[in-house]
């Protein structure tokens, strides 16, 4: 398991300790969607048999098909719209976490994804709340893969994390865009733990 991993494990983790409530209401909101998708289905499968009696049972057959993949569908959407809130939740979480954690977990991203000799940019926000002895703890997590990094004079139009620059060739670390890289990996753990 590589340090992203499990990193990504411990936003999850987090995520699922500090949103129980959400997961409670998400679990809940995609039960009463099931439900009323199958609700639905046994009504439409009751209108169409007092419709057509004379073809009852090849029509109800279909019906029941469409209905239960109707029901599916709308089940499937709900799972995603659950799983894109939590994984929305667990960003806005990162974003808000006091700043020695909060620049911890950037010491850390960049531990996973610096190489060689480049420049941190990190937005005007984060270099506005920049811990004095931020540099100092890159430089000692960052010693041992014979990476250095050096603070961008510049700021990156990002909420939360930081753009990795190498000369002319940039590599966006912004939450938004490890969540964004990560989506179906942290999509597939967190429908394994919620559905």
């Amino acid at each position: 398991m590589t340090g992203l991993d499990k990193i990504i494990d411990n936003i999850i983790a987090e995520a699922q300790r500090e949103a129980d409530s959400i997961i409670e209401a998400a679990q809940a909101e995609a039960k009463q969607i099931n439900d009323d998708a199958y609700a639905k289905a046994e009504i439409d499968c009751a209108k169409i048999v007092s419709d057509a009696r004379a073809n009852a049972s090849l029509m109800s057959k279909i019906s029941v098909s469409g209905a239960q993949t109707e029901a599916r569908k709308l089940m499937l959407t709900a799972q995603r719209e659950v799983v894109d809130g939590v994984i929305a939740q667990a960003v806005r979480k990162l974003r808000e976490l006091p700043a020695d954690e909060y620049f911890a977990v950037l010491v850390k991203l960049c531990e996973n994804y610096a190489h060689g000799s480049g420049e941190l940019v990190l937005s005007k926000a984060d270099k506005d709340r920049l811990p004095g002895d931020f540099e100092a703890q890159l430089s000692r997590a960052l010693a041992p893969k014979g990476a250095s990094l050096t603070l961008a004079d510049d700021c990156a139009p990002i909420d939360g994390g930081f753009i990795l620059r190498y000369g002319l060739i940039e590599e966006n670390c912004s939450f938004a865009a490890i969540a964004q890289e990560k989506h179906d990996m942290i999509s597939d753990k967190l429908n394994a733990m919620l559905f």
